[in-house]
């Protein structure tokens, strides 16, 4: 039976009348059967459809795990691959008997099997039926007795409609002594196409466990809420950097927000190489006061947060340490104090920086739905010794889902769906020092980049290692001035493009079992769900603000039933 958590269900396991898919057999010597490896002798068997009815067609079926990084989609699986967690099968496995036979839920790393031995003979046809979950694949391999290896026969994604068949005939040197050794193969493609309609609403929040708010580079909104000679105009410039996280202490419970990360750049003038400059310090203490005004919401809230530096934020990297203005204003002694809080305590959430003084780098731990996670939080300009320092947090706890928020990891989508992949000023550091070595992580949130980049990426670092990478830096939309009603206190005597659309923050929800993440886009100051018509570019549709993708928590599973085994 189905439950919540996502499975592959196979109801019925049949090797019957098919189309021949064509392999070319090598040589190498005997290898032994399911039979041999199980310890049971095989039954003397009758071939194909000639078969005593004495003679039982499948004979030591077992199920268990194999190591993800033992199979290959082309090549398949050595003979002696080993299958952990070995049951042996007592169903008979035959066709529409409507018994089956549950494989383990395999976790990230691993992949869920059935073995047999099959009575059958040189030029049967070999197929495989059953149902499978839309957003997992099944494999059909046999035993080339010659080449050693499990041969990859056929594969297919399941479907949401009835059942899923897999078929070919039996390649020369898998049939030895009337008997083929086949194995079904349960996969997870991890693929970005799942649907999801565009529309005005959040999910209901029955259908996911939890979600994360992320937004970023609100610094052209604090720039205009401290610079604007207008109280009135300056008013709604604070409203759209301080509505969002009014939102948040309000729909915390509702939305059922766990974390939330704010990704840089909180202020627009500390990016200067020369502070003396026409955007100097004065200036940028104004930009930092309001900033943390705004940022004091948060922290009023209860939900455990972060922020780290943009590049507007640390001169480009160059102010940074203990004794930086971004410290000053958000130093680890400010999140030190919120982890001593009631809404931190009940997520058992807790702060630490990188090093003592020093907020440019930081990670935090929380708990949601019962699940253990740790995020990982880099500044702008991410050093070797930063890289090198998250690797070794990574390591002390690889059993949390992990997730790194970072300012500049991904450059924006030239798609009008927002899909794409690129490396912007860290990204390469992040990857290769911190990803591809932490099989953990499965998101990686940044902002920096104007625009979307939506990044689905399978085999990161090591087979069955998926990540998912999002950009969503809205900083140079623009909203009318006449919509926001400042046309007039703003004196712009036109209706004047203004930068509003950091105003726009992404919620992330996760349903855990399915191991599915839902994306929404919205601002609280406009309510207006989905930024895209106000990318001057006209760069997207609409589906890089609303879209549904896998992601792959421990919880993200791969599983099936077995119901029977025939040849023909």
């Amino acid at each position: 039976m189905l439950s919540r958590r996502t499975r592959i269900s196979a109801a019925a396991l049949t090797l019957s009348a098919a189309a021949a898919v064509g392999l070319v057999p090598a040589s190498t010597a005997a290898v032994p059967s399911a039979a041999s490896s199980v310890g049971a002798a095989p039954t003397a068997p009758t071939l194909g459809a000639a078969a005593s009815k004495k003679t039982k067609p499948v004979t030591n079926a077992v199920t268990g795990t194999i190591p993800a990084d033992a199979f290959d989609e082309e090549s398949g699986l050595p003979a002696d691959v080993q299958i952990a967690g070995r049951t042996a099968v007592k169903d008979p496995l035959t066709p529409g008997d409507h018994r089956s036979a549950d494989t383990p839920a395999a976790a990230p790393g691993d992949l869920p099997v059935i073995r047999a031995d099959l009575a059958a003979a040189d030029g049967n046809a070999l197929t495989w039926s059953g149902t499978v979950d839309p957003a997992r694949s099944v494999t059909l391999l046999a035993l080339n007795h010659d080449t050693g290896r499990y041969e990859v026969l056929d594969t297919a994604r399941g479907s949401a409609d009835g059942d899923t068949e897999l078929a070919a005939s039996a390649p020369a040197g898998t049939i030895s002594n009337g008997r083929a050794t086949v194995m079904v193969v349960g996969t997870d493609p991890f693929a970005d196409d799942l649907d999801e309609p565009v529309d005005d609403a959040f999910e209901n929040t029955e259908g996911f466990d939890f979600s994360i708010m992320h937004l970023t580079d609100t610094q052209y909104i604090t720039e205009g809420a401290t610079s604007r000679p207008s109280p009135k105009e300056r008013r709604v410039w604070e409203n759209g950097y301080k509505d969002t996280y009014r939102w948040l202490a309000k729909n915390k419970d509702k939305h059922k927000i766990a974390f939330a990360a704010h990704t840089g750049d909180v202020i627009e003038n500390w990016h200067p190489t020369d502070p003396s400059g026409p955007y100097g310090t004065r200036r940028a203490e104004g930009e930092y006061r309001f900033a943390s005004e705004a940022e004091r919401i948060a922290d009023d809230s209860g939900v455990p947060h972060s922020v780290i530096p943009g590049n507007h934020d640390n001169r480009g990297g160059k102010d940074t340490g203990p004794d930086s203005m971004f410290n000053e204003h958000f130093g680890p002694d400010r999140y030190r104090a919120l982890e001593q809080t009631d809404g931190w305590r009940e997520r058992s959430a807790e702060y630490h920086p990188w090093k003592e003084g020093d907020n440019q780098n930081s990670y935090n731990l929380f708990t949601a739905s019962g699940r253990d996670f740790i995020v990982i939080n880099l500044g702008y300009d991410v050093t070797d010794e930063e890289a090198d320092w998250a690797h070794s947090v990574l390591q002390q706890y690889p059993t949390r889902n992990a997730i790194i928020t970072t300012h500049a990891n991904d450059k924006p989508s030239k798609q009008a769906d927002g899909r794409g992949d690129h490396d912007s000023h860290d990204g390469e550091v992040i990857r290769s020092r911190i990803v591809e070595k932490n099989p953990n992580v499965a998101l990686v949130l940044s902002g920096h980049e104007h625009g979307v980049n939506i990044a689905v990426n399978r085999n990161v670092g090591q087979p069955g290692n998926h990540v998912v990478e999002l950009l969503a830096d809205y900083q140079f939309y623009t909203v009318g001035s006449d919509e926001l009603g400042i046309t007039d206190v703003g004196g712009y005597l036109i209706n004047r493009q203004l930068r509003f659309g950091a105003s726009y923050f992404r919620l992330l929800q996760f349903d855990l079992d399915r191991g599915e993440m839902s994306v929404d886009t919205y601002s609280p100051l406009l309510d207006d769900f989905g930024a895209s018509e106000h990318d001057s570019a006209k760069r997207y549709n609409g589906k890089e603000d609303d879209f549904r993708v896998p992601i792959q928590f421990q919880d993200r599973t791969t599983a099936f039933s077995a119901d029977g085994f025939t040849a023909a």
